[in-house]
């Protein structure tokens, strides 16, 4: 841990992706011996995470992501402090734009280039009634995909401290369940039906009983017939 504490001292762009793959390995290395024994290091790792958000590096940012949703399920609701450093940032993400209104390409060659098939300077520049104007940045989108699997994984092990953001989060995977891309498509689905789940949980004050009759289980905030209509 002490050589991968000394990283900010490595700078570069060709140092990215080993940058990334060792907060990668930290997270991992959390989840793999528990919240007691990671304490020593837990500052310190958050500290180059939030560093690594810093660069312009989709590669960084998307290792952040990740290291974040790992801690939620190791540190549960304590991860509830930091949220407003965490949370901000992958709505950010998921708020930009990822079509330049520049070259004109139709959406499925805007699915090859996403899935490295074709170079966008190969396509047709000819008019096309089917044609939308744009170019594909991949890389947020492939940002979004990983920041899209962040939310629904800190919301499912956070749980209630993370309802201040539910309404902006849930609007940001609403819009990117419309996108072209089928990965950021799928995470968005994802973590909507992620944040569908948890929402009840907290919602239902009582456990499910098997058997008949049916038992209404109460619901926190609503009458029994108010729960029924839910």
């Amino acid at each position: 841990m002490h050589t991968f504490f000394s990283l900010p001292e490595v700078t570069g762009f060709e140092h990215l992706d080993f940058r990334g793959t060792v907060t990668d390995t930290m997270g991992t290395l959390a989840s793999a011996v528990g919240k007691e024994k990671f304490l020593p290091y837990l500052d310190k790792s958050f500290q180059l995470a939030f560093e690594g958000l810093k660069v312009e590096s989709s590669r960084l940012r998307e290792s952040a992501f990740c290291f974040f949703a790992v801690m939620a399920d190791v540190l549960k609701d304590e991860l509830v402090p930091v949220l407003p450093q965490i949370i901000p940032i992958i709505l950010e993400t998921l708020k930009q734009d990822d079509l330049d209104l520049v070259d004109k390409v139709t959406e499925e060659e805007a699915n090859a280039i996403l899935n490295r098939e074709i170079d966008i300077d190969d396509t047709d520049d000819e008019d096309d009634d089917e044609s939308i104007e744009m170019n594909v940045n991949s890389a947020l989108q492939m940002e979004k995909e990983i920041a899209a699997d962040a939310l629904g994984e800190i919301f499912v092990n956070v749980k209630a401290g993370f309802l201040p953001y539910l309404a902006t989060a849930t609007e940001q995977l609403v819009e990117l369940a419309e996108t072209f891309y089928e990965g950021a498509r799928k995470s968005a689905f994802s973590a909507l039906w992620k944040f569908v789940v948890t929402l009840g949980e907290l919602q239902v004050t009582e456990e499910w009983q098997p058997g008949l009759p049916v038992v209404c289980l109460a619901i926190e905030g609503l009458s029994a017939e108010s729960a029924i209509a839910a």
